[in-house]
């Protein structure tokens, strides 16, 4: 991931602007209805880009020079990424990356408490009837926040909200059981194909292509975040004029190797928890 963005932007990326440290503050810079595409929303209105990769062990937040970054895993399941990428945001906003360290165990709590506050605001959840809601009803409520039975029940709870029976009961189940049995199927897996899907923020990409089209950096790079062999990138082929072979030979040796890539993430890759 660094190498890219060094492929991309080799005098450092644009800084992220510094995020509000309140839920309340953050939410409303994001607008009503942000949680359905929260990955967008969150580049848009808060400068910070979001990367979706495949088999990754957890989520992670980091730091490229002054560009934060939340880089999730994908899944299905898009009510365990919009928490997680919350939760991430959070370490931003709470200052837990720095100069020293990454986020460490004691800012664990804190960030879910400040995904709890900006997802399922206290207000939000007392808008609700809960001593009256149905089934139904849950579902509804858990589609547009985006969250999961789990996260709900908690949030209750620690609220001291009282519900009825049938909360209760829908609050057992599993959020793609208790979705799927009460909305649109079309509407769960376009959902769900979309927070399972490899993508990359669009201002890295057009970064790449610009610079790649130009020769001035290695079409591996492109290739890997297009998810593509590299034959299908356009790339300009060398020609007798020594100057821009050499700048050539130079893009093409510059290639991160993956030896590369394990160092880096090994010394600088620190997940956060």
């Amino acid at each position: 991931m660094a190498a890219t963005y060094e492929a991309a932007f080799p005098e450092g990326p644009s800084p992220s602007a510094s995020l509000p440290d309140s839920a309340p503050v953050m939410r409303k810079m994001l607008g009503e209805h942000f949680v359905r595409y929260f990955g967008e929303v969150v580049e848009d209105r808060l400068g910070v880009d979001v990367v979706r990769l495949p088999m990754l062990s957890t989520d992670y937040s980091l730091s490229i020079g002054s560009r934060a970054i939340v880089i999730l895993t994908t899944t299905p399941n898009w009510f365990r990424s919009n928490w997680s990428l919350t939760h991430e945001l959070a370490h931003f906003a709470l200052k837990h990356h720095n100069t020293d360290s990454e986020p460490g165990e004691g800012d664990e709590a804190p960030a879910d408490q400040f995904a709890a506050e900006l997802l399922l605001p206290e207000d939000l959840i007392n808008q609700q009837d809960w001593r009256q809601m149905d089934e139904p009803g849950v579902a509804k409520f858990l589609w547009q926040t985006g969250v999961s039975t789990m996260a709900l029940k908690n949030r209750l709870a620690s609220l001291e909200v009282r519900v009825s029976v049938e909360v209760v009961a829908a609050l057992k189940r599993t959020t793609p059981n208790l979705i799927r049995a009460n909305a649109d199927v079309r509407e769960l897996i376009t959902r769900q194909q979309q927070s399972a899907a490899r993508i990359f923020p669009t201002v890295l990409v057009d970064a790449l292509q610009r610079r790649v089209e130009a020769g001035a950096a290695s079409p591996e790079h492109l290739a890997w975040v297009l998810d593509v062999p590299v034959d299908e990138i356009d790339f300009p082929e060398p020609t007798d004029d020594s100057d821009f072979v050499d700048a050539y030979e130079r893009v093409v040796a510059a290639r991160p190797s993956h030896g590369d890539l394990e160092e880096w993430l090994t010394t600088n890759g620190q997940p956060a928890q």
